[in-house]
């Protein structure tokens, strides 16, 4: 099979490129087992494209709901990068705040660099670690 969009070869039952992310067609996506089926979550997504049970969204006014209602985004190869400071907890028992708060800057610092360089993001920081897409 290939992809529509960039004629890249797939396995059978992709159901988006995994080189431009593109949607492949209903009808190029194998369909599942019925035994896949029957473990298979609810879909989360009506085929209108809005959320099932909005009932626990606040209401809002006129067309709003449905524009607000209607999944953005694209799907993506990406890499994730998640890192902490090796040590840290038996680290700070022994060193000094100030320290502690020196080596943590300096670790989000030099990581911080290379993923912008590259085009990535950092998405969190959280206490002595890092998250980047």
């Amino acid at each position: 099979m290939n992809c529509p969009s960039c004629q890249a070869t797939l396995p059978q039952r992709a159901n988006f490129c995994g080189f431009c992310g593109a949607r492949l067609a209903e009808s190029a996506v194998a369909p599942a087992s019925a035994e896949a089926q029957q473990f298979a979550p609810p879909p989360v997504h009506s085929p209108s494209g809005h959320l099932r049970g909005s009932g626990y969204l606040p209401p809002l006014p006129g067309d709003t709901r449905a524009a607000a209602l209607t999944p953005m985004g694209d799907r993506r190869v990406v890499t994730v990068l998640f890192t902490d400071v090796s040590g840290f907890t038996a680290m700070s028992e022994r060193l000094d705040p100030e320290e502690v708060r020196e080596i943590v800057n300096s670790f989000f610092r030099v990581l911080s660099e290379p993923i912008y360089r590259y085009g990535g993001i950092v998405d969190k920081y959280i206490g002595d670690a890092i998250m980047a897409i």
